[in-house]
């Protein structure tokens, strides 16, 4: 099978092996995006001392987070081309409340498959503010099994300076070259991102680095 001459270690040498594709350009704004605003996130939950119990998962258990289309494109990429899986027979369309398809429930907390290509969902959750009428606020998960881990409320005046906050990482997100303003159910997007790279990687030249390439 051809894609095999395509997968990969790390996701930046299929990125670019796609730089003169929209589909590479597309891939490369979601991952500088992500890598982009990790910064805040741990330095946020570190000045305001919240954490996750470890090997939770409970959000995961119970949800599935809803992603746009580079989100999925992302997810496809990973699994596919990196992790050398095809998560296709993943991709039936259930219930959120069944849970995310990635996490792996076998092991403590359902732990996350694709980490390194998380969603912006899964990013902010336990790890943002939110904007409400009384101004910035962060909550505690109502499914944290350990309440002790963070504090059940922190208030604006209580936050460290310039907290990250949802809605405005969502905006960002919109911006990306690319990317969808809609949200779609996970197992279609991914789907739909995996047929839309097997696709154009079909179409490209083989790479010089294999024989016969010429």
């Amino acid at each position: 099978m051809m894609y095999k001459i395509f997968f990969m270690k790390e996701l930046d040498e299929l990125i670019t092996r796609l730089s003169d594709t929209g589909i590479g350009e597309q891939l490369a704004a979601i991952t500088e995006f992500y890598d982009s605003i990790e910064h805040s996130f741990e330095r946020f939950t570190e000045e305001a001392h919240i954490s996750c119990p470890s090997g939770c998962g409970e959000c995961c258990r119970y949800f599935t987070p809803p992603v746009t289309s580079s989100e999925a494109l992302a997810i496809a990429a990973w699994t596919y081309f990196v992790q050398e899986r095809d998560v296709r027979p993943l991709m039936r369309f259930t219930s959120s409340s069944e849970g995310c398809p990635f996490a792996d429930q076998q092991r403590e907390g359902g732990k996350c498959t694709i980490y390194p290509v998380r969603p912006l969902l899964c990013r902010l959750f336990g790890a943002a503010a939110t904007r409400t009428k009384r101004g910035l606020e962060f909550r505690r998960c109502s499914r944290n099994p350990e309440p002790e881990t963070m504090p059940e409320l922190i208030t604006e005046a209580e936050m460290p300076e310039n907290p990250p906050v949802m809605d405005a990482f969502g905006l960002r997100l919109e911006e990306l070259f690319g990317n969808s303003s809609e949200n779609e159910d996970m197992q279609k997007a991914v789907n739909d991102a995996l047929g839309r790279l097997l696709m154009i990687i079909s179409l490209l030249p083989l790479p010089p680095d294999v024989p016969n390439a010429s």
